[in-house]
C-alpha cells in the first residue's frame, strides 16, 4: 500500500527501465505517467526489482538509509564545526524531526528526495573536511549525483561552487567541471 502519493509512479518507471523501455517517453504518443525526475533513483529501484522483484520495500529502505545517513552527516558537520557532540546530536535530531515537508517523517519513504538530500549533504561534508583535489572531485561527483536524483537538488553544487570560489577559484572551476560533467 502506498504511503505517499508517487511511490507507485516511481515503481512503474523503475519497472519500465527494468523491461528495457525508455524512461522518458516521446511526446506525441500515448503515455500514462510522466517521469518527473532525473533517472538515478528510478534506475536504483529498477536494479532492486531485478534482484527482489517488484514492491515498495526496496525504495523505502533506500530512502530510510539515506535519511539516516543525512542525519549522521549533519550531526558530524555540527559537531566538528561547533566543537561538541551535543551540537551534532541536536542537528541530527532536528533534521529528523523537522527536515521533512510533511508532519510525518516516514512520508519521505519510497521517494527520491531523501537519497538526493543525502548526496548533497555528503558533498558539503566532504568539502568541509578539506579542499584538496580528491575531496573537491568527490564532492563534485556527489553534488552531481544529487542532481541526477532530483533536478531541484542543485543547491549543494551551487553552494560548493560559490564557497570554493571565495577562497580558491581554481578549485571552484575544478568542482564545476566535475559536477556538471
Amino acid at each position: 500500500v502506498e504511503i505517499l502519493y508517487g511511490e507507485a509512479l516511481i515503481q512503474d518507471h523503475a519497472a519500465r527501465l527494468f523491461r528495457g523501455e525508455a524512461l522518458y517517453q516521446p511526446l506525441g504518443q500515448p503515455y500514462y505517467t510522466v517521469a518527473a525526475y532525473t533517472p538515478l533513483f528510478y534506475g536504483l529501484v529498477a536494479v532492486g526489482q531485478a534482484f527482489v522483484g517488484p514492491g515498495l520495500l526496496l525504495a523505502r529502505a533506500v530512502s530510510l538509509l539515506a535519511t539516516g545517513a543525512t542525519a549522521v552527516l549533519l550531526g558530524y558537520l555540527a559537531a566538528r564545526h561547533h566543537r561538541g557532540v551535543a551540537a551534532g546530536a541536536l542537528a541530527a535530531l532536528l533534521f529528523v524531526a523537522l527536515g521533512f515537508p510533511t508532519p510525518f517523517p516516514w512520508f519521505a519513504l519510497g521517494k527520491e528526495d531523501s537519497l538526493g538530500v543525502a548526496f548533497g549533504a555528503a558533498s558539503v561534508a566532504l568539502l568541509a573536511s578539506g579542499q584538496d583535489k580528491q575531496r573537491v572531485t568527490g564532492a563534485a561527483l556527489l553534488a552531481a549525483l544529487a542532481v541526477l536524483t532530483k533536478q531541484s537538488l542543485i543547491a549543494a553544487g551551487v553552494a560548493g561552487f560559490f564557497a570554493l570560489g571565495i577562497h580558491n577559484r581554481r578549485a571552484a572551476l575544478w568542482f564545476a567541471t566535475f559536477s556538471a560533467g
